[in-house]
């Protein structure tokens, strides 16, 4: 049986390209040390990415009887979410398209 645990969490409302940018600074760390780095990165994804990783510390205490010090970030994706078209009114009545995107978080943690 493989010791994994997996945990999905969507619509996160920060764009896949900057929350990219913080999962691949934590990708393949031990999970203490990728908790250590998220406290104190200054980035609006790494307090989403920080839940996540607890979440899936929580579910693998509850279904793998494992605690934190003997698990592993084995896998870790982020994927695009839903585009929520907007309006943004600028100078002589004209208005652009803003779109606003979001992330899918896709993490996997392993026993050692």
């Amino acid at each position: 049986m493989d010791k994994t645990v997996k945990i999905q969490i969507k619509n996160i409302p920060v764009s896949p390209y900057k929350t990219r940018l913080v999962a691949d600074l934590v990708r393949n760390m031990e999970v203490e040390k990728a908790l250590d780095t998220l406290n104190f990165l200054n980035k609006k994804a790494a307090v989403h990415m920080k839940k996540a990783l607890v979440s899936a510390i929580a579910s693998a205490k509850q279904i793998l009887g494992v605690e934190a010090k003997g698990l592993k970030i084995a896998k870790l994706t982020v994927g695009e979410g839903v585009k929520r078209p907007g309006v943004r009114f600028e100078s002589r009545g004209r208005a652009t398209r803003l779109i606003t995107r979001r992330s899918h978080i896709n993490l996997e943690l392993k026993a050692k």
